[in-house]
């Protein structure tokens, strides 16, 4: 793949930090809370989608600040 301009140290590191914040508690947490119990008449599809795009924005957020993070202290 194209390295974008950051070093191969700089790619593990955010690599790393992106497995810690897919796996962490908070995320997990988080997407819970967000998504809340199945709402009345929504479908097991419709309560997956929710939860695949709250948990996309999540991710998201929280991938930025990894970034931004990674950026400061290269």
């Amino acid at each position: 793949g194209t390295s974008m301009g950051i070093s191969s140290s700089e790619r593990d590191r955010f690599t790393s930090e992106v497995e810690q914040i897919a796996n962490g508690d908070d995320v997990l947490n988080e997407l819970s809370k967000s998504i809340g119990d199945p709402k009345e008449n929504e479908s097991e599809d419709d309560f997956v989608n929710r939860a695949k795009a709250n948990l996309a924005e999540i991710l998201r957020r929280k991938l930025k600040a990894a970034v931004s993070r990674t950026k400061c202290n290269a």
